[in-house]
């Protein structure tokens, strides 16, 4: 049989679901609530969402990726929601400021990183070239 593990809980199963069946009770339980707020509060994104039914911001998150909830990528003002947590966005933008700024210091971070890893590399370790230099009639 074969094993898988739960996305949102970690633990070891043999269905073929991404979800245990204990996980996959509480989404579905998470999902009739989140249902029932979006017809009252269309709209919403998934911040005010949890803050509003007291849910983890990631199992709102979990639904939208998972395709039980569609993300709307237009409110009716015309502005866009961010790819990342469906916060609004600037017109025009894929993510709101807060995540861009998150997303860049993340990748200045990793180019650092990748940056300091070259230069080690291109950098000859001192004993590697440790050689002797005679002229060529002193051999003689």
């Amino acid at each position: 049989m074969r094993m898988r593990v739960c996305k949102r809980c970690g633990d070891m199963m043999s269905l073929q679901n991404d979800l245990c069946s204990e996980c996959d009770y509480k989404m579905h339980e998470v999902f009739l609530q989140v249902k029932e707020y979006l017809s009252e509060h269309e709209g919403a994104d998934a911040i005010q969402i949890a803050t509003e039914l007291s849910l983890d911001e990631a199992d709102v998150l979990y639904l939208v990726d998972n395709h039980w909830l569609e993300r709307e990528e237009q409110t009716p003002q015309g502005a866009a929601r961010c790819m990342v947590c469906g916060r609004r966005a600037d017109e025009g933008e894929r993510m709101c400021k807060a995540c861009k700024s998150s997303t860049q210091r993340s990748l200045e971070a990793a180019k650092r990183s990748l940056s300091a890893e070259a230069q080690a590399r291109s950098k000859p370790a001192a004993s590697n070239y440790s050689m002797n230099v005679r002229r060529r009639h002193d051999n003689q």
